[in-house]
């Protein structure tokens, strides 16, 4: 009976010993997940700092890229505040760009000189055209010109003659980087113009009255069209045709 005893303290205080092991064990490794732990919070707390600095840095960097963005568009503008662009007129080999300005200056009635213009010269473009770019010496004599290019009625042929007519236009009254916001502000109305027409259609069509009523979306859409008229960006209209650009046609005379 005693050895029995014995045995059983024996193995008990065996069993005690591992169950005391593992415990030791299993505190050493929740000391060490748990200094991990506060390691890694404080690690966090840290990243967040750096992550809000640079947020705000990025925010800042996002302003001066935007300002500058605009501040390099202003000065796209102003640069090109002094040029005409003439369009539609065939490119002949060798022939000297200010003959070309003495067809403007009899069709518009108004003498232009060589002292009046500082460059002269074709810009070739991705549909194979060669649009003739003037820059004058002040900005006086550009208004002049396009007041009178502007106020010159446009011919009446017809066929091949109205294809080939040149137009006298501002090319750069607004930039690529406006004009392509233009179009796509003129084109997204235009959509949604389109699909309130449609559903305006209709209702009618459903109730049976009559005409449907002028939108706000109709005088937002004219509204942007008559913008982009003034700054003769081609958008087009709500009927796909292309009314109320400025701009003067005039026939090349002896070509």
């Amino acid at each position: 009976m005693c050895d029995m005893k014995s045995t059983i303290e024996k193995e008990l205080r065996k069993e005690f010993k591992e169950l005391k092991s593992s415990m030791d064990f299993f505190s050493e490794q929740f000391d060490a997940m748990a200094k991990r732990c506060s390691k890694i919070e404080k690690e966090n707390v840290s990243l967040k700092k750096e992550n809000a600095a640079l947020s705000e840095e990025c925010s800042q960097l996002r302003k001066l890229v935007m300002n500058s963005e605009q501040r390099l568009t202003n000065l796209e503008q102003y640069s090109r505040n002094r040029n005409l662009e003439l369009k539609g007129i065939p490119v002949v080999k060798d022939e000297s760009l200010l003959d070309v300005l003495k067809q403007l200056e009899d069709v518009i009635q108004e003498p232009i000189s060589e002292d009046d213009i500082d460059v002269c010269h074709l810009v070739p473009k991705k549909d194979g055209t060669c649009p003739n770019v003037v820059q004058f010496r002040t900005r006086g004599m550009h208004n002049t010109a396009l007041e009178k290019a502007r106020k010159t009625p446009r011919g009446q042929e017809e066929g091949s003659l109205a294809r080939d007519r040149a137009r006298i236009q501002l090319p750069a009254g607004v930039s690529k980087r406006d004009g392509k916001q233009l179009k796509q502000c003129w084109h997204k109305l235009k959509e949604k113009w389109r699909k309130e027409k449609a559903a305006d259609s209709r209702e009618v069509f459903r109730t049976g009255g009559g005409r449907p009523q002028r939108s706000e979306m109709t005088d937002q859409l004219q509204r942007v069209g008559a913008v982009a008229s003034h700054m003769n960006v081609r958008v087009g209209n709500c009927y796909d045709s292309d009314h109320g650009r400025h701009g003067t046609d005039f026939r090349n005379n002896g070509r």
